[in-house]
């Protein structure tokens, strides 16, 4: 009868290390995916604000050149704002 238990707690010992070991492993797998994931994400962010940087660069190259003069004052209206917070 002891023998018995004995070889079922063997057994038990053994189920629960194999079960922990397949839980680690598709936790593995999922964290390896979800990083993927991220790193995919980050870089079409980046992508994204690019191309956003390269439309508003070329939007305000555009405005200068339609109306500099008012392009002028904006810059130092700017200028006269960013100096009275500074000071």
């Amino acid at each position: 009868m002891a023998t018995l238990a004995r070889k079922r707690k063997v057994l038990n010992k053994n189920t629960l290390t194999s079960n922990l070991h397949n839980i680690k492993e598709a936790l593995s797998d999922t964290s390896e995916s979800m990083t993927e994931r991220a790193q995919e994400m980050v870089s079409n962010l980046i992508e994204d604000l690019n191309e956003r940087k390269s439309d508003l660069i070329e939007d305000v190259e555009d405005f200068v050149n339609k109306k500099p003069f008012k392009a002028l004052g904006i810059a130092l209206l700017v200028g006269y704002v960013v100096g009275k917070v500074i000071l």
